[in-house]
């Protein structure tokens, strides 16, 4: 099974902090991190997993929420996504924990269309 696996890339769309950003009590999300970054530790040295974590930065909270609103489905809303306010804690997360993040890229409308070479970039490194 090693062998199948060794050399290849799988891409995810959630951080494994996003459990911090999500977490209630909010209060409880700092008791997460430790165990998250061990595990990543434990996965790196143990199964020669190497998970490296590409945030897809939105500067402007209007245009995520919009993004947001146009795929907002009931289940989403039960998960308060339909919330500016949560938007914004949620957001705020994810911009303070930048020291966490290997790569950061600007998800604006003008970037996207460097987006391909921005994950040929992130497959070298982590080759």
């Amino acid at each position: 099974m090693r062998e199948q696996c060794e050399g290849k890339i799988v891409v995810v769309d959630r951080s494994p902090y996003s459990a911090m950003a999500y977490v209630q009590p909010q209060s409880a999300a700092p008791l997460l991190e430790p165990i998250i970054s061990e595990s990543l530790r434990e996965l790196r040295e143990k199964c020669h997993i190497n998970v490296r974590i590409m945030y897809l930065r939105v500067e402007s909270q209007e245009v995520l929420f919009e993004r947001i609103t146009k795929r907002l489905n009931e289940v989403r809303q039960e998960l308060n996504e339909g919330s500016k306010d949560h938007l914004a804690g949620v957001h705020r997360f994810y911009e303070s924990m930048m020291n966490t993040w290997d790569v950061i890229v600007s998800n604006e409308e003008q970037n996207l269309a460097n987006l391909e070479q921005v994950f040929c970039e992130f497959e070298a490194m982590v080759k």
